[in-house]
């Protein structure tokens, strides 16, 4: 299918259920300023030519993929609420009590991080999102990575174990520090040994980069996905397609202006949409042991759009 093909095709009703497909994994959307072209579950990114009727047609689908991502995270975070609610998680030790306490956090956090990527995109900003949604994705692969990988219970552990080290280090004259150290004396020593020499290292609470961590989960296509964002993360591009309107003489003239195309903004708010949906499965069959239908699309199906 050509990449037209792609854009231009039909898209299903935005309101039907759905249950997951049984994947473990994901393709993330790859990055990149090449040509446009389906990628399994994940898209490339592109920048041709469009008419001003493919232009209104992109920014329409745009804003439909913008609306059923916030949409979709105060779905998730609703069925969660009620379903915890009636089903509350046993916790039968201390150490399942800082396992729920990490992975509830991380949720927590992932579902606000999706939900301000929509408002943001709403609002037309774009190379500020890919802030957002890369510490969103930051946060999916590390929470997956604990649920998915070992000793879930003992990744929890170990998780709060590292970030209380970080608050006792930078807040050591704070109330904040204090409370940490409290904590921290009531961990096993062997498990704060560990992440205190993880630490040391400049290593991740597991030991493992981001990197390392996606690809121990399923993603496919870290590389130029985290590169792109994290360039406008650390302001490490500039200048790359500037457009120079005027030449000539002693004048020369450029147009500052975002290049974001709807295409691109579309597949920043599937992808987001995609994040979202893996993470909910993961976290719900392992709080709740069961998967809570959905009142939306599949954002891993390939969709018919119109």
């Amino acid at each position: 299918m050509s990449a037209e093909a792609f854009w231009r095709g039909r898209r299903r009703p935005a309101h039907t259920s759905y249950d997951e497909r049984g994947r473990s994994g994901f393709s993330s959307t790859v990055w990149h300023f090449g040509h446009c072209a389906p990628r399994r579950s994940g898209i490339i990114l592109s920048r041709y030519a469009m008419t001003a009727a493919d232009d209104a047609e992109g920014e329409r689908c745009a804003q439909h993929e913008i609306a059923l991502l916030e949409g979709d995270v105060r779905l998730v975070m609703k069925v969660m609420i009620e379903e915890l609610q009636r089903q509350p998680v046993d916790s039968p030790t201390g150490d399942h009590g800082n396992y729920f306490a990490v992975t509830g956090d991380l949720w927590r956090r992932l579902c606000e991080f999706c939900l301000n990527v929509a408002l943001i995109l709403r609002h037309g900003a774009y190379s500020p999102d890919l802030v957002v949604a890369r510490t969103a994705y930051e946060l999916a692969v590390n929470l997956l990575y604990v649920i998915k990988q070992g000793d879930r219970v003992r990744n929890g552990v170990l998780f709060r174990t590292r970030s209380l080290l970080e608050v006792a280090d930078v807040f050591r004259d704070e109330p904040s520090g204090a409370e940490a150290v409290r904590i921290l004396a009531k961990v096993p020593g062997e498990v704060v040994k560990e992440a205190e020499g993880l630490k040391k290292k400049r290593k991740s609470w597991c030991g493992k980069s981001i990197s390392e961590m996606a690809k121990a989960v399923g993603v496919e296509g870290h590389g130029p996905l985290y590169a792109v964002q994290s360039w406008e993360a650390h302001g490490r591009i500039a200048g790359y397609d500037v457009e120079e309107i005027e030449k000539g003489g002693d004048l020369r003239r450029f147009k500052f202006e975002s290049k974001r195309k709807p295409k691109e903004v579309e597949a920043l708010a599937l992808f987001m949409r995609r994040i979202l949906h893996l993470v909910y499965w993961t976290v719900a069959k392992d709080w709740l042991g069961k998967l809570p239908t959905l009142p939306t699309t599949n954002p891993f199906e390939e969709e018919e759009r119109k």
